[in-house]
Parts: C-alpha cells; sequence; structure tokens
C-alpha cells in the first residue's frame, strides 16, 4: 500500500475472507492490527513478517473454525486520550482510567507523552479477547517537547489533534511529520489543528506533512471570544474542548454533534472529572 492504512488493510482482509482468497498485504509502516486479532480469535490465520523495513501481512483462506459465545471488545484506547491528555495539563490530577485497550499498534501515544515527560503507569495488565488490557495512571506532569519519531506515526496517526494540544502546553518544540494521511481523514487535519492553534494564541509551523509547535508549560488562554470550527470532526472538536479547560474566559467549538459518533458520553464524563462543558 502506497499509504500505511489500518482500515485500507482490514477492507482488503475482510474481503478476502469472505472470498475464501488467500491474499498477502505489504505496508511500508506497520499499522494497527485489531482487525488481524479478531481473526486470530475466531481461528483463522493471520501471520504478519516484517522483511527489509516492510510488513507482509498474509491472510491464509482457512475457515474460522474456533467458536466462541463471547468476544469482549476493549475500551477505545483513542477516547482515553482525551482524558489523559486532560489530566497531564491540569493542576493536581490523578486519574485512574479502567479497562483500556494498550495494543501496542495502537497507543504509541503513551510512548510519545512519557518521552514528553508525562506522568503515566500501566496498571494491571490482562489479556482479553486476544487484546491486551490495563488500566492507565495519569497525573498532572510538566510536559517537554520533543521530536516525534516518524515510526510511530501510523500508530498514534489519530491523536495527533489532542497530540497537539500536550505539545502546547509543552516548554520548547514538538514536530511532528510523516503525517500527510491527516489531510484526508474526516477533514483536513493539519488545517483543522492549525486554524484552531492559531485562535488560541498557539506559536507553530504547518507542514506539507505535520506540524511543528512551539509550546509553554506555563501557557493559559486568555483570548475572549474565541469561536473554533470542529470542521464536522469530533477528534478535532473534543481536543480543542480538552485545550478550554487552561482558558481563563472559555472556548467555543461549533459543531460539537460529530462527538457522538465515537464518545457520545464525553461531555458527561469531562464534567463529571471537573470539567465545565456545556451544549448551547
Amino acid at each position: 500500500m502506497p499509504i500505511a492504512s489500518a482500515q485500507v488493510k482490514s477492507s482488503l482482509l475482510l474481503a478476502a475472507l469472505t472470498a475464501k482468497k488467500n491474499i498477502t498485504i505489504v505496508e511500508g509502516k506497520y499499522t494497527r492490527d485489531h482487525t488481524e486479532r479478531m481473526i486470530n480469535y475466531f481461528g483463522g490465520r493471520v501471520s504478519s513478517i516484517n522483511k527489509e523495513s516492510k510488513n507482509y501481512i498474509s491472510l491464509s483462506d482457512k475457515s474460522m473454525d474456533k467458536e466462541h459465545s463471547n468476544y469482549i471488545v476493549a475500551g477505545d484506547f483513542s477516547s482515553s486520550a482525551f482524558i489523559i491528555v486532560a489530566a497531564l495539563i491540569s493542576n493536581e490530577a490523578d486519574i485512574l482510567i479502567k479497562n483500556v485497550g494498550i495494543n501496542e499498534t495502537r497507543s504509541g501515544l503513551i510512548y510519545v507523552l512519557k518521552e514528553m515527560n508525562g506522568d503515566i503507569q500501566i496498571l494491571n495488565k490482562r489479556n482479553q479477547s486476544n487484546e491486551e488490557v490495563a488500566d492507565i495512571r495519569v497525573r498532572s506532569s510538566k510536559l517537554k517537547g520533543i521530536e516525534v519519531p516518524t515510526w510511530v506515526i501510523p500508530n498514534i496517526i489519530d491523536e495527533i489533534p489532542i497530540l497537539s494540544i500536550a505539545a502546547s502546553f509543552a516548554d520548547g518544540k514538538t514536530s511532528i511529520k510523516d503525517a500527510k494521511e491527516l489531510r484526508v481523514k474526516e477533514s483536513d487535519r493539519l488545517q483543522a489543528t492549525s486554524d484552531g492553534l492559531s485562535k488560541i494564541g498557539v506559536h507553530h509551523k504547518q507542514l506539507e506533512d505535520g506540524i511543528e509547535i512551539y509550546g509553554d508549560s506555563n501557557f493559559f488562554i486568555d483570548r475572549e471570544n474565541i469561536i473554533i470550527s470542529s470542521y464536522d470532526d469530533h477528534r478535532i472538536a473534543m481536543s480543542f474542548l480538552v485545550a478550554g479547560m487552561k482558558s481563563q474566559n472559555g472556548i467555543k467549538v461549533k459543531d460539537c454533534e460529530n462527538i457522538k459518533t465515537s464518545f457520545p458520553n464525553f461531555i458527561e464524563l469531562m464534567n463529571n472529572l471537573g470539567g465545565n462543558l456545556c451544549e448551547i
């Protein structure tokens, strides 16, 4: 595949499975493997081999022959990312998020935030329906900017908008590159993130394939009448609502109905944790 994409890979695997055909998919970078794990859990046969800096995923036409009465879907890591960053940039926060999927192809944001000096602990690790699950403890931290390794980008592609918020409240420059896929998500997420950062007063530089953010751990948003467009993108909406926690006068994010597509109780949960979000 010219661009590493877990969604495209999953579509091809499921199509081949339905057609009872063998398939080998070659990705330039390792992407999340939830579909492969699910197929194997039900007795299918998917293998992955890394060779010459490429990942080869092969599905045999063997039928799925295991009968399981239950399949437990792990808690969504992408949803937990908003809570994790909210806790890191808040004052005196100490939060335990339970039953989160920490699949190594999905939870690269943990690695990145730890590199940024985030106080994050992985507790009670266990296996559940062929997926790794754990509880995550997060405490307020004085973050620092880093150059995000390009190898982790496919793993964190959906979390880059909320990572950009963390970077805004981290000392120094955070550089995110090789993320051109963000331009063809639910919105052009690089442009949407850049537009939002400009509105809240964060110094940054948008790149063709990424963004450089010049943050400050003491940054506090003091502008008035900030109105940010979500571009009908749930991740942009939630990211800037989290940023609003560090605002003196609040932030208005337009078109937030889209949040319900992935995190329907986001507002209720954030308010239960001490936030002050309301629909108008």
